[in-house]
């Protein structure tokens, strides 16, 4: 539960360093400068907003499941907003990283502020052959 709570009181502030590091970060940079942005956008990219979807839908499984259906959501997600970007024309790295960081952090905002207000829902995810259904759906949604 601790590892719960360090974890998502990271978010923003990765979320911030990420958009920092675009948009403060000259045009020409170095090998360095690459690898930083690299390392603070991949997660936001691949991982965060599908983490934060995984929780606000309530999934039940083990760290393997959610952890796929957690990138395989966060790709339909950058799919999405790629759509909502080129309609808006800011298709840009800024533009990726403001949207992917609203996103994360409005998920977030629901997995914290409205836990209490929502019950706990009624779909019992214990059934025969869960592993393979999320995992097909995951498969479907990247698709």
């Amino acid at each position: 539960m601790m590892a719960r709570r360090v974890f998502l009181g990271i978010i923003p502030l990765w979320v911030l360093a990420a958009a920092l590091a675009v948009t403060w970060l000259p045009e020409t940079f170095s090998t360095w400068e690459k690898l930083v942005r690299l390392a603070l956008c991949a997660p936001l990219l691949l991982y965060f907003p599908g983490r934060m979807l995984v929780d606000t839908l309530r999934f039940e499984g083990d760290v393997v499941t959610r952890g796929t259906f957690a990138v395989f959501l966060s790709l339909a997600t950058c799919i999405f907003l790629g759509l909502l970007l080129h309609v808006v024309g800011h298709l840009d790295a800024r533009g990726w990283v403001y949207a992917l960081g609203l996103t994360t952090i409005a998920l977030r905002w629901l997995n914290v502020v409205l836990l209490l207000a929502r019950p706990v829902p009624a779909i019992p995810w214990a059934w025969p052959g869960r592993r393979f259904a999320i995992f097909a759906v995951s498969m479907i949604l990247a698709a």
